[in-house]
């Protein structure tokens, strides 16, 4: 869904913003379609990028193609027009983890439900003895692994609802759960009787397979081949773990890198204002008034936050441009000392300084310069 504050219509905004609406080789409007029931959304794309094509002739490169809301937020991540992912990749990466650690304590369960075998020996000794079959001690294992996994659900989902209030204020969301939706219930259905009859299997096979003489004269001890499968797990326990922290070191390491890595200007001390027709008529005399207090060392403005860039386009044309070159361009009109304010370094070439000449210069990064070969 949308969160907004409050919506205006088009005809209340500047001229500037209105006019891009009849610009076809400009990209700066989201449009929104509804379609009827069962549409063919492949017609659709197909018939409205001949429309972009019959109104934008000269645009060879850019193909027009819907995408529903509902994948917005799981899936906003493209690459040469294709979907690529987006915050998908995350889920699937704690899905992903959340199952290991789901294993783990499966495994650690089925060490310790057999390292106590002995104390059940003889309750299924006598069960034995006295009729019961295979199955129905299998069955019961079953039931009492389902039983403990029900129990550690319910006391998980207490402990989700104790510590929810402290988590939506360390990342300032409100999430909240409601354990009567039908999902959740197929859902935690489903998780405690696969939990419970992975965590139970092994028990329940080994226990239900003991000897009842040998258990009842006394004579019962574990074999060879009930102690290889209680190795094979604690080592598959101590594997698992082992690839749960190499995944967290690793994920750290990534966080920690993004953090450092160089984003081509300084955000340290660097303050954005929104700047209203009022700013911009009198942004010289405000510049110097801020820059004689001496608590502001420098200031620019620029046509959009540094952070979402606003205007995107093709290549322009540049000597050795190929016929068929695919890149897309963000760019952003910037005032004196613009370089000097965001603490970005010129390799080559200068700042804008204000004079006539600026006019018809432009900065480039270095992404730019070697996506166009220039030297």
């Amino acid at each position: 869904t949308f969160q907004f504050d409050f919506i205006i219509p088009f005809d209340y905004t500047n001229e500037w913003v209105k006019s891009r609406m009849n610009e076809w080789y400009n990209s700066s409007h989201n449009v929104f379609v509804q379609t009827v029931p069962n549409a063919d959304m492949a017609a659709v794309d197909k018939y409205i990028d001949q429309v972009k094509h019959k109104n934008a002739p000269n645009d060879k490169i850019s193909t027009y193609y819907t995408f529903p809301m509902n994948k917005w937020h799981l899936f906003s991540e493209f690459k040469d027009g294709k979907n690529v992912g987006g915050m998908i990749e995350y889920v699937r990466l704690f899905t992903v983890i959340a199952v290991i650690i789901l294993l783990i304590a499966c495994v650690n369960f089925m060490n310790l439900s057999t390292a106590r075998s002995e104390k059940r020996a003889k309750e299924v000794g006598i069960r034995k003895t006295l009729g019961s079959e295979k199955s129905q001690l299998v069955t019961q294992f079953f039931f009492e692994s389902i039983i403990i996994a029900l129990i550690a659900f319910g006391l998980a989902v207490c402990f989700v609802f104790l510590l929810m209030p402290f988590f939506n204020t360390l990342v300032d969301k409100n999430l909240h759960l409601n354990v009567f939706e039908p999902v959740f219930i197929l859902g935690a259905f489903i998780i405690i009787v696969f939990t419970g009859i992975v965590a139970g299997s092994y028990p329940a096979l080994y226990l239900s397979s003991f000897n009842p003489v040998k258990v009842l004269k006394g004579t019962f001890a574990a074999g060879k081949a009930a102690i290889l499968p209680r190795r094979i797990l604690v080592v598959g326990q101590f594997v698992m773990s082992i690839l749960l922290i190499s995944a967290t070191i690793i994920v750290y390491q990534q966080i920690q890198h993004i953090k450092n890595r160089s984003i081509g200007y300084n955000p340290n001390n660097l303050i954005t204002i929104p700047a209203s027709d009022d700013i911009n008529k009198s942004f010289v005399s405000i510049r110097q008034e801020l820059q004689n207090t001496n608590l502001v060392s420098s200031v620019t403005r620029t046509s959009s936050p540094l952070t979402e860039i606003w205007w995107k386009s093709g290549a322009p044309d540049y000597d050795g441009k190929p016929a068929n070159a695919d890149i897309i361009f963000s760019g952003l009109q910037a005032d004196v000392d613009f370089t000097k304010t965001i603490g970005t370094k010129v390799l080559a070439g200068r700042d804008f300084i204000g004079t006539p000449g600026d006019t018809s210069v432009m900065l480039l990064n270095k992404a730019a310069v070697d996506a166009m070969k220039l030297k």
